[in-house]
């Protein structure tokens, strides 16, 4: 048999525009679920690259630094995430950081909070957390020297959301 070099790539399953390029990176059942959501009109995805950068706040910095060591294979896309919240004027009334709040002074579950994970960390609890009127930023692969790409997952009809 001989490879037919017209061939392209073979179609992918459950693929959108958000997910080009990082597919290997999002388990085919993350991948099914999220287009779920996104044809029933449950939520909307946008794609975002991250600036690999420290948060500007003292608070958010130390933080950080309590949880992860400067080197440590999950700061960066944590810190470059935070950064991005701060960068682009998102003030949510609070920020989770792979399940722990940023600020222990501002600890909101639900409604208005944003849950910042790293390498779809708990993704079995993003339908709760949406349904709850949370926000998600999902950092699709941790690397410590690649670019950082995310999914900042958000509501756009909680009618629409599948029951628990």
């Amino acid at each position: 048999m001989k490879a037919d070099p017209d061939a392209g790539r073979a179609p992918r399953d459950a693929m959108i525009e958000q997910f080009d390029g990082l597919d290997r990176w999002i388990p085919l059942p993350v991948r099914v679920r999220l287009v779920e959501l996104l044809d029933s009109g449950a939520i909307e995805i946008s794609r975002i690259t991250l600036a690999d950068a420290d948060p500007a706040k003292p608070a958010a910095v130390a933080a950080l630094r309590r949880r992860w060591k400067p080197d440590g294979p999950l700061r960066r896309p944590a810190a470059a995430a935070v950064r991005y919240t701060e960068d682009t004027g998102m003030s949510p009334p609070c920020v989770w950081v792979q399940e722990q709040p940023l600020d222990d002074d501002r600890d909101q579950y639900g409604a208005g909070a944003l849950w910042i994970n790293v390498g779809w960390y708990d993704f079995g609890q993003l339908v709760f957390r949406l349904r709850e009127g949370a926000q998600s930023l999902e950092v699709v692969r941790p690397t410590r020297t690649e670019p950082l790409h995310a999914l900042h997952i958000t509501v756009r009809d909680a009618a629409a959301m599948p029951p628990m």
